[in-house]
C-alpha cells in the first residue's frame, strides 16, 4: 500500500527545547504520559495524551502551544463555539499561563482520516457516505455559529472507536456575523484543497461557503479513490472542469461534481448537501481500488512559491513540505 504525505507525518524542524520546559500540568490535575506525542513534538505546538490525577482512566489529548514563539491562534475560542456537535472533537478545558496554553479534549483513539487511507486504502460509497454525513452536519453546526472551518481535508478528520468522523484542528477558520455574504479577509487552509478561486480571483470576491464545500469536495474524491482531483503543479493555471470518476455510482458522480464546480456559485451550500440524493440513499458496500502509482500529496513550501500567485504566497498557510515514500 502506497503512503500518503500529511501533515500528520512530518517530523517538524523546530528548536530542541524539550516539552518538559512548560509548566507542570499536574497543578491543574492532569499528567503528560511518557512517550506520548500525537502530533507536532517542539516547544512551539505538541499534541501529547494526557490523563486526569484523580481519575487516570481518563485519557485525554492536549494541544501545548507556546506562547513566546507561536502566532495566538483562534483554535481554542473557535472549538469552545463549535461545542454541542457529536461529531466535533469535544473541548474538555483550555489552561492559560504566562508561557503556554493548554488546549485539553477528547482524544480520537482511531487517529484520522488520512491514517485510515493510508492503512486500509481507499473507502466504499457506504462508509465515504457516513463520515460525509457526519461532516456536512458538523459543517452545518458551524456555520449556525458563525465559524468556517478553513482546513478541511482527511487529516483533519480524526475517528472515535466507531469510526465517526470527528472534526479537529480549528486553527484555520474564519469567524463573521455573516458567514454567507461576507467575502474572505485572507486566504486560508492547505494548498492542495484550496479552492481555484484563490489562486484566480481577486480576495475581496472570495466567499468562505465555496471554498470549504471545494475542500470537502476533494476530500471525498481523496477518500473515494485514494486521488487529488487535480494535480496542484496546475492550481495557477485556468484547470478544466472536473470529472467525476467513472467506477461511482450515478448520484455520487453527481455529488462530487455539484462540490467541484469551478463556478463558486454553482457549488453546493452546506444547508443543501444533506439534501441531495447520494446522502439520502442506500448503497451496498462497494470497494473502489485506486491504481498504486498515485498518490495524495501535499504541496510544498517550494511548490507553493513555484506555482501560486504572489498574493495567495503571503496567505496560505499550513502547507509543508513532505517527503513521499515510494512504497511499502
Amino acid at each position: 500500500m502506497l503512503r500518503m504525505a500529511s501533515a500528520t507525518h512530518q517530523t517538524p524542524r523546530c528548536p530542541t527545547k524539550p516539552i518538559s520546559a512548560a509548566p507542570n500540568l499536574e497543578d491543574f490535575n492532569y499528567f503528560i504520559e511518557e512517550n506520548s506525542t500525537l502530533g507536532m513534538g517542539c516547544s512551539e505546538l505538541s499534541v501529547v495524551r494526557v490523563h486526569r490525577i484523580s481519575d487516570p482512566s481518563k485519557i485525554y489529548a492536549a494541544k501545548i502551544i507556546n506562547k513566546l514563539t507561536t502566532t495566538p491562534s483562534p483554535e481554542a475560542r473557535a472549538l469552545e463555539m463549535a461545542q454541542g456537535h457529536p461529531n466535533i472533537i469535544n473541548l474538555e478545558q483550555i489552561i492559560d499561563t504566562r508561557d503556554y496554553q493548554y488546549i485539553i479534549m477528547e482524544l480520537a483513539t482511531k487517529g484520522t482520516v488520512m491514517d485510515y487511507l493510508e492503512k486500509y486504502g481507499p473507502v466504499s460509497e457506504s462508509l465515504a457516505k457516513k463520515w460525509i454525513r457526519q461532516l456536512t452536519s458538523a459543517l452545518q453546526h458551524c456555520c449556525e455559529r458563525r465559524i468556517v472551518h478553513m482546513d478541511i481535508k482527511p487529516a483533519n478528520l480524526f475517528l472515535d472507536k466507531d469510526l465517526n468522523i470527528k472534526v479537529g484542528d480549528f486553527g484555520l477558520i474564519s469567524i463573521s456575523q455573516d458567514v454567507h455574504s461576507r467575502p474572505l479577509k485572507e486566504a486560508k487552509g492547505s494548498a492542495v484543497y484550496a479552492a481555484p478561486e484563490l489562486y484566480h480571483v481577486h480576495r475581496k470576491e472570495v466567499m468562505a461557503l465555496p471554498v470549504l464545500m471545494w475542500a470537502v469536495g476533494v476530500t471525498l474524491h481523496a477518500m473515494l479513490t485514494v486521488e487529488l482531483p487535480y494535480a496542484v503543479s496546475t492550481y495557477h493555471l485556468p484547470i478544466e472542469q472536473y470529472t467525476a470518476p467513472t467506477c461511482l455510482s450515478n448520484t455520487a458522480q453527481d455529488f462530487l461534481t455539484r462540490l467541484l464546480a469551478l463556478q463558486p456559485e454553482k457549488r453546493l451550500q452546506p444547508s443543501e448537501l444533506r439534501e441531495h440524493p447520494w446522502l439520502r440513499e442506500a448503497v451496498p458496500l462497494i470497494r473502489i481500488h485506486a491504481p498504486k502509482e498515485r498518490l495524495i500529496r501535499s504541496c510544498s513550501s517550494l511548490a507553493l512559491q513555484m506555482y501560486c500567485h504572489d498574493s495567495l504566497q503571503q496567505d496560505v498557510h499550513n502547507v509543508h513540505a513532505m517527503a513521499v515514500p515510494t512504497g511499502r
